[in-house]
């Protein structure tokens, strides 16, 4: 479940685990056995998402839904 595409709606981002701080940077962050697990923030929507794909590969390996496609 926690494995899924990110869902559509009033979102901040096109991508998942991505989100928009007041301060105008972007956080990435991913939920594992549901718990929140911050990854950082960044300067560029798209630096967050390569930042939530890298944790993606590490915590669910083969069975990663990112937002890139493996390089």
């Amino acid at each position: 479940m926690h494995n899924t595409p990110k869902p559509q709606g009033n979102a901040t981002s096109r991508f998942k685990g991505v989100h928009l701080t007041k301060h105008g940077t972007w956080r990435a962050e991913i939920r594992v056995s549901c718990k929140p697990i911050r990854l950082g923030t960044f300067k560029s929507e798209t630096e967050a998402a390569h930042a939530y794909d890298y944790a993606a590969y590490y915590y669910y390996g083969e069975f990663a839904w990112t937002n890139f496609d493996r390089e």
